[in-house]
């Protein structure tokens, strides 16, 4: 399977109860979080897991960059609307549920791989964010190029245990980017394959490190000629639903409960439609030949399905 594995809580329960389908098949998936494939990423949480900074009480994760979109593709001529949306999904919520679940979920699940201790059920309880679209909708995207995703979201996602995810993402062009995840813990902190513990030497990963595209494929491949158990669908489903729980918050300006999330979750995506060149998707054109006015307003959007 690849990301996002859904674009909202319909999508999500779908996904978990194909997980479930695969447990009574005994089938083996694998899914392109491939950061959990990444020796240097194992050998890193498992240190962590194994309290060599202590408990954890904060991770910072970060998928900062420029556009990411190509959001300048125009229309072809005769060109339906959903042909078009379809060649252009990356900027419409419908199909990628924007960018926070499209390519953030990769530091998401990181964060929660972290926090819930390798249980791949495990997830926050709550989160709270701000967003909003701030270049999207000025002139350098042109009419039908900007979509009406967001541009930026930070969202602070709750624990159980009282440890939080503190989760920036952001498609700005000419400002300050950052990939990567940092944990802070009660005798140290770290980030990607480092380790301070306090009063003690620091740790740093030396081993190999195949590219993780291909270790995925290796570990796949390895599993089913070993008759082993690989079944990442269930931590993919469950990661990138946290991030349909951030943009939820971001959008809406709420705070968000992980249960209501699950099961209340406004449905982006039209379930059982029977598609064609010409179905009209959810998302429509405005007078003003854009689609700002299918952009999310804080303070005004509802997050559930009423």
């Amino acid at each position: 399977m690849e990301k996002p594995f859904c674009v909202d809580a319909e999508g999500y329960r779908r996904c978990m109860k194909a997980n479930k389908i695969v447990e009574e098949k005994g089938l083996t998936v694998c899914a392109g979080f491939q950061r959990r494939h990444e020796n240097k990423y194992r050998e890193w949480i498992a240190r962590i897991h194994a309290s060599t900074i202590g408990d954890v009480v904060t991770t910072r994760v970060y998928w900062n960059g420029g556009s990411g979109d190509g959001g300048k593709a125009s229309r072809a001529e005769g060109e339906s609307e959903v042909s078009f949306q379809i060649r252009r999904w990356y900027v419409f919520n419908w199909l990628c549920g924007d960018h926070i679940v499209e390519q953030h979920c990769h530091n998401l699940d990181i964060g929660n791989w972290i926090h819930g201790k390798g249980d791949p059920l495990a997830h926050p309880v709550s989160c709270v964010g701000h967003g909003g679209r701030q270049v999207r909708k000025t002139p350098k995207y042109p009419p039908h190029g900007s979509g009406n995703i967001f541009d930026h979201h930070y969202v602070e996602y709750r624990y159980e245990d009282g440890s939080v995810v503190l989760s920036t993402c952001r498609q700005i062009p000419n400002c300050w980017n950052s990939v990567t995840e940092i944990v802070s813990g009660t005798k140290g902190s770290g980030g990607v394959a480092w380790l301070q513990p306090t009063g003690a030497a620091r740790w740093n990963y030396r081993g190999q490190n195949r590219n993780p595209y291909e270790q995925e494929h290796v570990n796949q491949t390895d599993a089913l000629r070993k008759g082993e158990r690989l079944h990442d669908g269930w931590h993919a489903a469950t990661s990138t639903m946290i991030a349909v729980m951030g943009r939820m918050a971001t959008y809406s300006g709420q705070e968000i409960k992980w249960d209501d999330a699950v099961t209340k979750g406004k449905s982006l995506f039209p379930y059982d439609v029977e598609w064609s060149v010409n179905t009209a998707p959810p998302v429509t054109v405005g007078p003003d030949g854009t689609y700002e006015h299918t952009v999310a307003v804080p303070g005004e959007y509802n997050p559930f399905d009423s």
